[in-house]
């Protein structure tokens, strides 16, 4: 039973080379946008540069659950500094059934989770199924760290840190950026009519 847990650091931390050896590998050093409507129909834009570091967690149903492990210690380290772009993978959903699974993030999440049906988040950068999967993002959109499965002290503090020289080089270069409290934008009751239809969000 000792040994077990010191496997799961073991597993993660190769997770985590293997990913990152993936970027490493893409001489590309490409950059990272995103347009997915969220589950309110708002249209929610991943778009650089940014002035702040960017945080896209990529899930499938069963890698949710351990979203909260990795964002929850992170929120709490860095209050306000950094922003979250939820991508739900939802390519195994069929059409016909694709309003029903809308309707259950509707009442699921206050907060807006980009829907991606299609596999635009993917075909960007590799996920692995069942696990979260994390992008760390700088201000022109490029890849500062990435890590796949569930959290883990080791992975936090490793992700802590390339958060902190982000924050570090951006507060040399930018002016600082106001908290955006994006929970309280969908806590309360829902405008109706054609003014909260098709609303379009950007992040940066």
């Amino acid at each position: 039973m000792s040994g077990s847990r010191f496997i799961l650091p073991i597993v993660v931390l190769l997770f985590v080379v293997s990913i990152e050896a993936i970027w490493a590998g893409d001489s590309t050093n490409r950059v990272i946008s995103l347009a997915l409507k969220d589950q309110f129909d708002d249209e929610m834009i991943l778009k650089p540069p940014f002035t702040r570091p960017v945080l896209v967690t990529v899930a499938d149903r069963d890698g949710a659950g351990a979203l909260d492990g990795w964002v929850q210690p992170l929120k709490e380290a860095f209050p306000g500094q950094i922003r979250f772009f939820a991508v739900a993978d939802l390519r195994p959903v069929p059409a016909p059934l694709r309003g029903l699974v809308r309707r259950g993030f509707r009442k699921d999440y206050h907060h807006p989770v980009a829907l991606d049906w299609h596999g635009d988040a993917v075909a960007q950068f590799p996920v692995e199924k069942t696990q979260p999967n994390l992008l760390l993002l700088d201000g022109g959109g490029r890849v500062a760290a990435a890590l796949q499965g569930p959290a883990t002290d080791p992975g936090l503090e490793k992700l802590k840190q390339s958060i902190g020289t982000l924050l570090g080089v951006s507060a040399t270069n930018n002016p600082a950026d106001p908290p955006r409290n994006q929970a309280a934008r969908h806590a309360g009751p829902r405008p109706s009519g054609a003014a909260s239809a098709g609303a379009v969000r950007q992040s940066n």
